[in-house]
């Protein structure tokens, strides 16, 4: 009992322990803070790049690889596979306006692909985007025209050219592409990250007479043999755009129908004769070169992972090797460079936050050790009256103990308050920070006088500066905790309106406009916040072993010569 009793007047009666626990609440935040953040972009960028990569992708080279509805079938008729479709990834340059960049083009099957990811969950615009608009004039007749002709989003779906866009020369049912957000330099974020529909090259009334659309694609045609034989200018209309939130794929690539860039490519089935003589016209034995494809495909029947489906594919694939190598690899490898990277950042940002957080533990140390220096006398009387050296020993451990904590468990509040709330939190700097500013300054104000006050009134009773400091830090956090809720409707004479300071100063941490993550991740991962909550209460027990051991080892009669 004299323990807990010691513990608690020590805690309530001295400002040194309140700064160590407060050093804690920091480090333990601060760490938090960071793996939830890191941890919340990897996630993100997890999530994002799965979106439109398929759980497995059988790859070969430029030139491709035939009999691949053979492989489809054997594939197909695994009980991993619940399906698989034929692809063609492809270099290639695109030119939208003035602008030639590098692109891959993705010819696929829209209905098949559509069922292996999620791809018409990605597409953009639909009719109604270019009423909402409304970038011309036109009459009504034309609007509901307009409206009866421009699916977007079917057009999208399947890849095809929609009737409305007759009217600028471009034959409905045709061949149609979608281009990633990013990868059409005229569109622009805007200041809360979404994009415009009339910058977009779907926007046919006003891309055509600025020749957005349609778009050029330049490619190189090779042979079966590997061997280049051309180069081809391709033109189709784009008919919507799609985002992931994936800044690889939105930035570099465009999706076509797979049958038209099979045959733009020359990949399609053909005949052609051995020792043929272009002078004669007479050849030899007639071989068939079947259609290829650069890729195929696979989704994993339901409860089968990645990895798993890549081990249950892989013989069926070795089966079908040819002359030219093809590869077998899941979503995660595909995007592995760059997922990796985010994975290490992470790691080393942690791990670097864990270094700077062990003044933590040589704050408790110092503290501690400054406690047995000048509790020598309380320790010499502990002794004296029987304590044992363990029972002094137990005292500053569990001493420690108590420290981390109420540290530590602070530090949890305060990381999982700022990560939940990090929007909420720059949208506050951006348009509110002098509000904020005086908000703070006001509650501290009110916050120093509360303790002043107490102080006064307790004046002839034992109120000590730590009980001070209690008083304070209890009440300046009940006042934030009412602007918290009260924030968005507080109005500061001089402070909101456009001419306010307010409107003059402002920080955006997390500007939409520049990174592609519209808003910073909030999630929480508790399983790293338990095992830094724990790591932070050991640190703590750690750092008051020293002092502990020193405390136990005092001799009473040492300890009390010069009392």
């Amino acid at each position: 009992m004299y323990k807990l009793l010691l513990i608690s007047k020590y805690l309530r009666r001295k400002l040194a322990p309140l700064f160590a626990a407060l050093a804690v609440t920091i480090c333990t935040a601060m760490v938090i803070i960071v793996a939830s953040v890191m941890g919340g972009f990897l996630d993100l960028m997890q999530t994002t790049a799965k979106q439109l990569t398929p759980d497995v992708v059988i790859k070969s080279s430029l030139t491709g690889f035939g009999d691949y509805e053979k492989l489809i079938d054997q594939l197909e008729a695994l009980p991993e596979v619940a399906l698989a479709t034929p692809a063609i990834e492809y270099p290639a340059t695109v030119t939208i306006g003035g602008f030639t960049d590098p692109v891959q083009v993705i010819g696929m099957s829209p209905s098949r692909y559509n069922q292996i990811v999620p791809y018409s969950e990605t597409l953009m615009w639909s009719a109604d985007d270019l009423f909402d608009e409304e970038p011309i004039e036109m009459t009504e007749a034309t609007r509901r025209g307009l409206r009866k002709g421009y699916d977007l989003k079917e057009a999208g779906r399947t890849l095809t050219t929609p009737s409305g866009y007759e009217r600028y020369g471009m034959a409905a049912g045709g061949p149609a592409a979608v281009v990633g957000i990013a990868a059409n330099r005229y569109q622009s974020r805007l200041s809360d990250g979404s994009y415009a529909f009339h910058r977009s090259i779907a926007n046919v009334p006003l891309t055509v007479p600025n020749k957005l659309n349609p778009i050029k694609l330049a490619l190189p045609v090779f042979a079966p043999n590997g061997e280049p034989i051309d180069a081809v200018q391709l033109r189709i209309p784009a008919v919507n755009e799609f985002k992931t939130g994936y800044y690889e794929i939105d930035k570099a690539v465009i999706f076509v129908p797979f049958d038209w860039l099979q045959k733009s490519l020359k990949m399609q089935r053909f005949e052609e004769y051995t020792d043929f003589d272009e002078l004669t016209g007479e050849g030899g034995e007639a071989v068939i070169q079947p259609a290829r494809c650069t890729d195929v495909y696979v989704k994993a029947a339901e409860g089968v992972d990645a990895l798993t489906l890549k081990a249950a594919v892989q013989p069926v694939v070795d089966a079908h090797q040819t002359d030219r190598y093809i590869g077998v690899m899941t979503w995660e490898d595909v995007h592995g460079t760059l997922l990796g990277a985010v994975k290490n950042e992470k790691g080393m940002v942690t791990f670097l936050f864990v270094i700077i957080s062990i003044v933590a533990i040589i704050m408790v140390a110092t503290t501690f050790y400054m406690i047995v220096l000048e509790k020598t006398r309380d320790i010499g009387v502990l002794r004296a009256i029987g304590a044992p050296a363990t029972g002094v020993l137990t005292l500053f451990m569990t001493y420690g103990l108590a420290i981390g904590l109420i540290g530590a468990g602070l530090g949890v509040w305060l990381a999982w308050f700022t990560v939940t709330n990090l929007n909420n939190l720059q949208e506050a700097l951006a348009t509110k920070l002098a509000t904020l500013i005086a908000t703070v300054v006001l509650a501290g104000l009110v916050a120093l006088l509360s303790a002043i006050a107490m102080a006064y009134i307790n004046r002839r009773r034992d109120f000590t500066i730590g009980a001070g400091v209690l008083v304070f830090l209890g009440t300046f956090g009940g006042l934030m905790a009412i602007t918290f809720y009260a924030f968005p409707v507080i109005q500061l004479p001089g402070f909101a309106g456009e001419t306010g300071l307010d409107s003059k100063i402002g920080w955006r941490m997390w500007d939409p406009q520049l990174y592609f993550f519209e808003k910073i991740p909030d999630q929480v991962n508790w399983g790293e916040v338990f095992l830094i909550w724990v790591g932070a209460v050991v640190s703590c027990v750690l750092g008051a072993i020293i002092p502990a051991v020193i405390a136990s080892r005092l001799n009473p009669v040492e300890a009390l010569r010069y009392e």
